[in-house]
């Protein structure tokens, strides 16, 4: 039985949202893609899911420099609820390899993972 994909995408640049969602549904054939503009947004749309006991995003995409909440802040608060942990999350940066790798993210794996590599895993 096919189960329709579902990624959600947080980033704060209106247009790398839309590239991002077309990409995803067009290249990926993924059927549902959520978008919020920071982490804070996306929290609450993801605890609204969580209340309305619909279905959970298969992926996370999120970017890391956002405002007002940044990826890694977000990232910690996806782990601490119970509810989200178990989401996989692509973090996103266009900074610097140096830079990312600064950041101390508690539940991190390969931050310089080929994207099509890490979508082909999930969807």
């Amino acid at each position: 039985m096919y189960r329709e994909k579902f990624v959600f995408v947080v980033d704060d640049t209106f247009d790398d949202l839309h590239l991002i969602s077309f990409y995803l549904q067009g290249k990926w054939g993924v059927g549902r893609v959520k978008t919020a503009s920071d982490g804070r947004e996306a929290l609450v749309k993801l605890n609204d899911l969580v209340s309305s006991r619909s279905k959970l995003p298969d992926l996370i995409l999120t970017d890391l420099n956002m405002t007002p909440m940044k990826g890694d802040s977000f990232i910690d608060a996806l782990v601490s609820n119970d509810e989200l942990k178990n989401i996989p999350v692509v973090l996103m940066s266009g900074a610097s390899p140096e830079f990312v790798n600064d950041i101390e993210l508690s539940k991190s794996g390969d931050l310089r993972a080929d994207i099509g590599k890490v979508l082909s895993k999930y969807l």
